[in-house]
């Protein structure tokens, strides 16, 4: 009867961690990021910075950002230094890159901004920036990894991305006026 006990234990702990777990490389199937849409946008505050994380390759946060009329804006994104342990980063460990997208809500469509300039690109580890002038309608900043060159391509020949992310650093985005009025 012992033997058939330690049987029957070892057979239910393999069949309950078979059930029960997932690979550590997995996505959590729970997971719902809670900026992940327009509807879900965090509120962005114009002279304040938002910190988050981009925590796997797909993933993009939206903020919401109320701005006055008439006022020129800057956006700047902050990319983190890769995957680097706490309180310890340096020139050999990798960077990420990511980038954002601004959008307007014009009479319930959302369009692109046009930039005032040009978008600048920092790179791993730098900081991108766009300006734009002001309709005063409200506007949303989506926040994703960045793309290096494709990888691959997939079964009917379209590229495939590695996409850059860290569960690690955060990146910090700022909304901020520029003291210029027109």
């Amino acid at each position: 009867m012992s033997k058939f006990k330690k049987l029957t234990t070892v057979l239910l702990a393999l069949a309950m961690m078979a059930i029960f777990s997932q690979s550590a490389f997995a996505a959590d199937p729970y997971y719902t990021n809670p900026n992940g849409s327009t509807r879900t946008a965090s509120l962005l505050t114009v002279g304040t910075t938002a910190s988050d994380f981009i925590s796997f390759a797909m993933e993009e946060d939206y903020y919401k950002v109320n701005v006055e009329k008439g006022k020129l804006v800057k956006i700047t994104l902050n990319s983190p230094w890769g995957n680097c342990a706490k309180y310890f980063c340096n020139d050999y460990l990798p960077r990420t890159n990511y980038d954002f997208a601004v959008f307007e809500l014009v009479n319930g469509v959302i369009k692109y901004v046009t930039p005032f300039g040009s978008y600048v690109e920092g790179g791993k580890g730098g900081t991108d920036s766009l300006m734009f002038y002001s309709s005063g309608n409200q506007y949303y900043i989506k926040v994703s990894g960045h793309p290096e060159a494709p990888i691959g391509k997939d079964p009917y020949g379209n590229p495939i991305y590695n996409y850059h992310y860290s569960a690690i650093m955060p990146y910090h985005l700022n909304a901020s006026y520029l003291n210029f009025n027109f």
